[in-house]
């Protein structure tokens, strides 16, 4: 096996490659990243690739940028030619129009029943971005074999959002996707997946969507949730924006992203892939420090591949670009490096198949017999990245948090006085987080340790008490008590209740009443 890449120029980069030796191979891939998003210009490279290679499989892709070795393109379209001596290779090709894209799953099912064989060790998959659900079209894929390792991305535009395009053979598609099956025992597939989130803000709950399509979080309009949070600016430049800010959660101890694509006229938000309402959502950003390990697969005898491919999403490039010329600088030492900048990866990791955003996977190819396994090795950086609208938009959605905590809080107060019975509420380190002057006079707290008071010197019947809420479990017991303060020994009748958060127990509300003997 061996992979030669090309900067595209005109037809003469065809004629310059080894062409006759290369289709002497058993199976040839070829695959154009293209940074033109004219259709024209498309069909003509991969009609001159089929001149050149006129039995090997052509696909490919519009991007926001290429990868070669350890060079980065703004406007260069590239060429990755493989030959494999023991692997063959299946592909196909879908276009979604209207109707299709209501069985965007279905779509999926019927590309993998067309390449996937009984020794398939990975499929490459691209996928446009803007008209399909790229999630559903993952599952329906899953539907027919849930095994196969999955690599690939969502092709970009350098983020106009406006049109993506794809390629198969002499095909030019719109919208759809196109998946090749690389087959055969002799096969060694390494994969690793890179994401490094900062997650922020509030947690979000996505109480209104369908599937990609989010109406509203935390009970507001998307569109308006987003402005408020993020600054006017941040709205503004959306979707182009939401390439520096996404929706993180984590998933199976993983980080996940989703990155916007798309606004709707209804205030709805359309996102790259579907959102969970289960998972607990934040505002992330990509953030790395000065100094971090950078993990990439290898063999354990020779750290050297015939081909690394290298899916990026172009928030990578644009949040510190940087950090990831040091890591293709890196990789290239290793081998010859072909890759590009999209709106989304394709990756198997630890068994499962996922659709990833603000993430880089590493795909490594070889027909040699060798064990595979990765190394890391540490980065350093100078800067922490030049993201102007970033900081901008994390500083705005600071200073909103910043005045609803205060609001809640006065708010609370106020409320909380008026209350004719103490009012307590603890975390579940029996740290005191809130309370009113009832309970400050029932029990001596002190109203300049508020914040974080231990309750641990309290009688013992309470702690009793407050550490039964804290197992869930509502309780009610009445007791005398010795004001630290005054002397005075009370009786007080106390009502526990515990604060549940996404079925944990997070902490405990007690009311607090005084009984005459």
């Amino acid at each position: 096996m061996q992979t030669i890449t090309v900067v595209y120029e005109s037809v003469l980069t065809f004629q310059l490659l080894p062409t006759d030796e290369l289709n002497r191979s058993k199976s040839v891939l070829v695959q154009i990243y293209s940074t033109y998003s004219s259709r024209a210009m498309m069909e003509k490279i991969a009609f001159e690739a089929q001149i050149f290679f006129p039995n090997a499989v052509i696909v490919g892709l519009s991007t926001c940028g290429t990868i070669k070795d350890d060079t980065l393109f703004t406007h260069k379209t590239i060429i990755t030619i493989s030959s494999f001596e023991k692997t063959k290779i299946a592909s196909s090709s879908i276009e979604i129009g209207e109707e299709e894209r209501l069985d965007t799953f279905g779509a999926g099912k019927r590309l993998a029943k067309n390449v996937v064989k009984r020794d398939t060790k990975l499929l490459i998959l691209f996928a446009d971005t803007l008209r399909i659900d790229a999630e559903e079209l993952l599952e329906g894929i899953l539907s027919v074999n849930r095994h196969i390792p999955i690599c690939g991305a969502l092709a970009g535009d350098h983020g106009k959002f406006f049109e993506t395009l794809l390629v198969h053979q002499e095909r030019t598609l719109g919208s759809g996707a196109v998946i090749v099956s690389l087959n055969g025992s002799h096969l060694k597939v390494g994969i690793e997946a890179e994401s490094r989130f900062a997650p922020v803000g509030p947690e979000l709950r996505i109480t209104s969507f369908d599937k990609n399509v989010v109406h509203m979080i935390n009970g507001t309009v998307a569109q308006n949730f987003y402005r408020h949070y993020l600054g006017e600016s941040f709205f503004r430049n959306l979707p182009e924006s939401g390439m520096e800010i996404a929706l993180v959660a984590k998933r199976d101890s993983r980080w996940i992203a989703r990155t916007i694509v798309s606004l709707q006229p209804n205030g709805a938000i359309r996102y790259a892939g579907n959102l969970d309402e289960t998972l607990a959502w934040k505002f992330g950003y990509i953030a790395e420090e000065k100094r971090f390990p950078f993990c990439f697969p290898t063999f354990h005898e020779e750290n050297s591949f015939e081909t690394l491919f290298l899916f990026a999403d172009i928030s990578c490039r644009i949040t510190n670009e940087e950090s990831f010329r040091k890591k293709i600088s890196l990789l290239s030492e290793h081998g010859r490096v072909a890759g590009f900048f999209g709106y989304g990866e394709f990756c198997y990791l630890e068994g499962r198949n996922e659709l990833l955003n603000q993430s880089m996977v590493l795909v490594g190819l070889s027909e040699r017999g060798r064990k595979i396994g990765k190394e890391c090795e540490e980065i350093s950086l100078s800067t922490n990245g030049d993201v102007t609208l970033l900081n901008a938009s994390l500083a705005h959605l600071n200073s909103v948090m910043s005045d609803e905590f205060i609001l809640k809080e006065e708010t609370l107060s106020l409320l909380a006085h008026e209350l004719p019975y103490g009012l307590l509420l603890y975390d579940r380190n029996l740290q005191v987080e809130f309370f009113n002057e009832k309970a400050s006079g029932f029990l001596g707290l002190e109203r300049g340790k508020m914040r974080k008071r231990d309750l641990a010197s309290l009688e013992e019947w309470l702690l009793d008490l407050f550490r039964f809420s804290l197992e869930n479990r509502p309780s009610c017991a009445r007791g005398e008590v010795t004001n630290p303060l005054t002397g005075e020994k009370i009786t007080l009748e106390i009502h526990t209740r515990p604060i549940l958060h996404r079925d944990r127990v997070r902490g405990a509300i007690a009311t607090l009443y005084r009984k005459e003997e």
